[in-house]
């Protein structure tokens, strides 16, 4: 059933309900996204470059969802067969992991600065066009596929038997200062970047005498990155403890089995993202309440 490269060992009691938590949470997270997007795919007023660009953070989501089921689904395996086993997917499972957790970041990059560009350039109609945003996400995803490529070929993904997953080194190693440089602080600081970039400018252009209706539609794209932003603070804060285990980790004090406590926050962190981004999104919150509204409309007519 197994290769030669198999240990036996004894399991901790919580090991199965924790693997059972993370599960749950994971499956959540696939199951909302695939709802947001067959929304957004059926209901033409979703059909808009904002909401192409909300619906590449489902995308990126869902795909975070899928890494982490695996890699739950590999741990669950293991622990009710009470053995250690790197299978030969490990390595790969994990690269996926860092590639969409890099693109779920850099969403969020490019919804503010397509409201920039509105706001600060808004004659400029090619960088606001449905081709241009398409072209941006796409090459959001090839940043994210060869940024990850150096950890796979320099072996810096390795097993770890205690987590019953591959993962970075939890040291402050080059590869995983580069890993988090590159998947959250460099997205990240550019989002808060443009977010005072445009608040200044459009406190700028409240002094001076502007159209009414310009003044009201760039706060109004304001209020947009304000939400992203408060996004960001949502994953941030709920990942606090993921965080808190890195730095543990950093200096060589993190606790034993940290990983598998540390995957429950951030697939918390990431559902909590998705409730605010329904929640702040009115096309999308719009549509989510009349899908639902319109499913007992539907059952009700297939039964008379």
């Amino acid at each position: 059933m197994f290769s030669d490269n198999v240990t036996q060992i004894d399991n901790e009691f919580w090991f199965i309900p924790v693997d059972m938590l993370t599960l749950m949470l994971s499956f959540s997270i696939v199951y909302l996204n695939i709802l947001c997007l067959l929304v957004i795919f059926i209901d033409k007023s979703c059909h808009t470059v904002p909401m192409i660009l909300v619906g590449n953070t489902c995308l990126s989501s869902l795909f975070v969802g899928l890494s982490m089921i695996s890699f739950s689904m590999f741990t669950l395996k293991n622990d009710l067969n009470q053995i250690e086993y790197k299978d030969s997917y490990c390595v790969v499972r994990s690269y996926f992991g860092y590639v969409t957790f890099a693109v779920f970041n850099c969403s969020f990059l490019l919804q503010s600065l397509y409201r920039y560009v509105i706001v600060v350039y808004p004659i400029h109609f090619f960088w606001q066009t449905i081709r241009v945003q398409c072209l941006l996400i796409g090459l959001s995803w090839i940043y994210s596929f060869i940024y990850c490529l150096p950890f796979l070929f320099t072996n810096s993904i390795v097993y770890d038997f205690n987590d019953q997953i591959c993962e970075l080194l939890l040291r402050p190693t080059f590869a995983k200062i580069y890993s988090i440089c590159f998947s959250t602080v460099l997205p990240i600081s550019l989002v808060i970047y443009i977010y005072r970039k445009l608040a200044r400018y459009v406190r700028e252009i409240g002094k001076i005498a502007m159209p009414s209706n310009t003044l009201i539609r760039a706060r109004n794209h304001l209020k947009v990155v304000q939400r992203v932003v408060a996004e960001i603070i949502i994953l941030i804060a709920v990942c606090c403890p993921y965080m808190f285990i890195i730095f543990l980790s950093f200096m060589n004090q993190a606790p034993k089995y940290k990983l598998r406590f540390a995957y429950i926050f951030v697939n918390s962190s990431i559902l909590c993202v998705l409730i605010g981004l329904i929640q702040y999104t009115e096309p999308l919150k719009n549509s989510l309440l009349k899908f639902f509204d319109n499913k007992p409309n539907a059952v009700a007519s297939t039964v008379s």
